[in-house]
């Protein structure tokens, strides 16, 4: 009886203990949540991710609009009747590609960044605590090119 009554007894004693604890961090859980204006962050995520999208639309549409060229450009070289301009033609149509992609890139890292500096901003205005609530950064971006 008693290996019984003694693991028992011991049990109820835990929950005694542990009940008032757990209910004071529900407590504080619920308090913080009433801190956080809700649609202020769901707002400024909304405003965040539609500027990383247009980037990468603008991003996406420079590349074919490079492509485009340098397939033009390259079959005007080729079309050349003067061996010594083929070269430098086509040279220059990789130079000019080169360009392009880096302006892109440029454009899409420069609107990103953008995106992610607004999005802090203005979540420190939607409540004191959103920011140790989404430790998340631009970094989940980093692999988008």
């Amino acid at each position: 009886m008693r290996n019984v009554l003694y693991p028992s007894l011991m049990f109820l004693l835990l929950l005694i203990t542990v009940s008032p604890a757990m209910a004071a961090k529900n407590e504080k859980t619920k308090t913080l949540a009433t801190k956080i204006d809700v649609q202020c962050v769901q707002d400024s995520m909304e405003k965040r991710d539609a500027v990383i999208g247009a980037s990468w639309d603008s991003y996406s549409l420079a590349i074919k609009q490079a492509l485009g060229t340098r397939k033009d450009g390259l079959r005007a070289a080729w079309a050349k009747t003067d061996a010594a301009m083929i070269k430098p033609a086509i040279q220059r149509v990789w130079t000019q590609f080169k360009r392009a992609k880096t302006d892109a890139r440029k454009a899409w890292l420069t609107g990103k960044k953008t995106a992610w500096k607004t999005f802090y901003a203005d979540r420190k205005t939607c409540g004191r605590t959103v920011a140790s609530q989404d430790l998340t950064t631009e970094a989940v971006d980093a692999d988008t090119n």
